[in-house]
């Protein structure tokens, strides 16, 4: 008699674990990515802001290369409205004593109810008559949504 051998059969698919493993990879995964995707299209409407605000700090830095006083550097003195520019992510632009306040329009950012304002401080340095520009946010927290120029002191 002969002996009949048999093959041995392949494994037709993959077993329940294996899947489940990686179901709980792919799910360890989406817990990160999904926070961070979500503060990059936060930080990505907020560079709106920065670039709005380009003009602003263009006609007061030509007010203080002109000679006038940084406290009498408004949004009235510059010629500009008060909400000059605003629209989209800028809900309200602003200057005082030359310091520009862009406010954001939270529920556009994606920041639901926080509000988000940046300041932008000019200090004219002597005697090289250079401009530096400090940016700051309120509330303090939302810097992480500022590009890293603003986060330098």
């Amino acid at each position: 008699m002969k002996a009949i051998i048999q093959a041995p059969r392949s494994q037709a698919g993959f077993s329940m674990i294996e899947l489940m493993v990686v179901v709980v990879i792919i799910g360890i995964l989406a817990s990160f990515a999904i926070p961070a995707y979500q503060d990059y299209i936060v930080k990505t409407k907020v560079m709106e802001l920065f670039t709005v605000v380009q003009p602003v700090k263009l006609a007061v830095t030509e007010a203080l290369i002109n000679g006038k006083g940084i406290e009498t550097i408004t949004h009235e003195s510059l010629g500009l409205g008060e909400n000059e520019g605003a629209g989209g992510s800028i809900s309200r632009i602003s200057v005082a004593n030359g310091v520009i306040t862009v406010t954001g329009n939270s529920q556009t950012l994606g920041l639901q109810t926080r509000p988000l304002a940046i300041t932008f401080t000019p200090t004219l340095e002597q005697p090289s008559g250079m401009i530096r520009w400090a940016c700051s946010t309120i509330p303090a927290e939302m810097r992480k949504y500022t590009p890293a120029s603003c986060h330098a002191e």
